[in-house]
């Protein structure tokens, strides 16, 4: 079986240095400790093919990338059955380093602390279950139709399209509802089939063979200390957990252009003292 880790860094200036200095070489010791191959591939090396390059600029969303690399692997045969790859957003510190990002069946993630099934972090398995995965995640045409069709979003209490990025398509696919202010893990089944119609693609009885969902420390997003107000915790810190059980710091790139609220110095200090 081989292993393979994959980060995708593609930030302008300032947030790519701080990736480059910080994140990348604590990324680079994680693999070395757990047997992993780390693949460190800007968008240029990924051959993309010019159809995926410009598939997704109504969004302007390039997290498509990393499903491509996916299905690029398996076909060419880099990727074969039972190998396994995991990945991680450049945004995401590795806070404790004493156990893999390795899949215990097909596919696996966390549920933020947003309550968000987040593909930002994952690893999965090749087999069936993940080759349909990739494919149905990367089905431009089945994604199309999904601009106009509306779901209830509970935290606006309104309807509207959910076809920003991959994650959406995954969450169609798992028939998952947008939003819940009810921890997902508190749901029956994950939240799997919360919201099933037309265009959910896997029965629920695959969904729970195949899916392991991490506890919320392998991908927290929000905590009291770094993004509460007056010692109250952020509306959306809903799967709550504290700072000395993270495993996996996720300081969601999109919120600031030159990375000033990606910790990783902080993180570091943290960690080795």
């Amino acid at each position: 079986m081989k292993k393979y880790f994959l980060t995708i860094p593609n930030y302008p200036g300032p947030r790519q240095d701080l990736y480059l200095k910080y994140n990348s070489p604590r990324i680079k010791k994680f693999c070395d400790m757990h047997g992993f191959r780390h693949i460190e591939a800007t968008p240029d090396k990924l051959s993309l093919p010019s159809v995926m390059v410009n598939m997704w600029n109504s969004s302007d969303d390039k997290r498509f990338a990393r499903w491509w690399f996916c299905r690029q692997a398996i076909d060419t045969g880099m990727l074969q059955e039972g190998d396994v790859i995991s990945y991680i957003d450049c945004d995401v510190f590795v806070a404790k380093l004493d156990l893999p990002l390795q899949t215990n069946k097909s596919f696996s993630y966390a549920i933020d602390s947003g309550n968000s099934h987040n593909t930002g972090v994952f690893s999965l398995r090749v087999n069936e279950f993940t080759r349909k995965l990739i494919n149905v995640i990367l089905d431009k045409e089945r994604f199309d139709k999904l601009r106009h069709f509306n779901v209830y979003r509970e935290n606006f209490n309104s309807h509207s399209p959910m076809c920003g990025h991959d994650q959406d398509a995954y969450y169609h696919a798992a028939g998952i509802k947008a939003h819940s202010w009810v921890p997902f893990d508190k749901l029956p089944n994950y939240g799997f089939h919360s919201n099933k119609n037309e265009f959910t693609y896997f029965e629920l009885s695959e969904l729970l063979e195949n899916v392991e969902i991490l506890p919320v420390e392998w991908n927290v997003t929000q905590l009291l200390e770094e993004t509460g107000e007056n010692g109250k915790r952020n509306t959306y810190d809903i799967a709550q957990t504290t700072k000395d059980r993270v495993k996996l710091r996720n300081f969601t790139g999109g919120d600031s252009s030159n990375g000033s609220n990606w910790l990783f110095q902080e993180w570091l200090n943290y960690v080795n003292n």
